[in-house]
């Protein structure tokens, strides 16, 4: 997978057309999802890969993982994701993904 910066910018300013269903797993993603839509009664802390390194060409790894805390409610995280540690996680939470082209 490799897109251009415009590409890139091009796609992750489009309004969502549809989501998919993310599980925490300590695996990838069937695919790459360019945000996350997270639901949940209380506080929870995600451990996740990004797609990309900072400078948005090169893929990820998995030490690239980061840890993000997500307050009650719905919050969109506008972050290119590969994958959602199980591992790392903790909290109990409903998490959607906007998909490549959606």
């Amino acid at each position: 997978m490799s897109y251009s910066s415009s590409e890139n910018a091009a796609r992750a300013s489009a309004p969502a057309r549809g989501l998919v269903l993310v599980n925490k797993a300590d695996a990838d993603l069937p695919t790459v999802v360019r945000a996350l839509r997270i639901t949940c009664t209380a506080e929870v802390t995600l451990k996740i890969t990004p797609a990309f390194k900072s400078d948005g060409a090169t893929p990820a790894v998995d030490a690239d993982a980061v840890t993000i805390t997500v307050p009650a409610g719905v919050s969109w995280e506008p972050i290119w994701t590969r994958r959602v540690w199980a591992t790392g996680s903790a909290g109990t939470c409903v998490i959607h993904g906007v998909p490549l082209g959606a």
